[in-house]
């Protein structure tokens, strides 16, 4: 499964296809494959995605809440945290209100998880 992904973010790169459907793959491994083959899965997402944010600022803003969902599920806060926020000003520039409603759902979980309830009710419930 990890070569098809690997397979399909090139594929993705080559025909510069929307990378949506890759980004809902990568959410899918989560829990089920090693914690270093899916940083580097989510690594490969994220440089594409990165190379064509002017193209598709969509696809790079799931990128950033992909990995910020993966240092989430690795505890490291700080950088899904960081992720997460640039995921955040991403969909505002797009006006899109469910990526803007997923970051804040995220940001919330990962105060939640710093121990800082207050501001994750304040972002969990908007």
């Amino acid at each position: 499964m990890l070569e098809n992904i690997r397979h399909e973010i090139e594929l993705a790169w080559q025909n510069e296809t929307s990378l949506e459907k890759i980004f809902s793959q990568i959410w899918e491994l989560e829990f089920k494959v090693p914690k270093e083959d899916l940083r580097q899965i989510n690594q490969t997402a994220f440089d594409l995605a990165t190379a064509r944010k002017t193209e598709d600022l969509h696809s790079y803003a799931l990128a950033q809440v992909t990995f910020g969902i993966f240092y989430f599920y690795t505890s490291d806060y700080k950088q899904a945290l960081e992720h997460h926020l640039g995921a955040l000003d991403n969909f505002r520039l797009l006006n899109n209100e469910s990526g803007i409603g997923l970051s804040y759902m995220n940001m919330g979980a990962t105060y939640r998880s710093l121990g800082d309830l207050d501001l994750a009710i304040i972002l969990r419930t908007g």
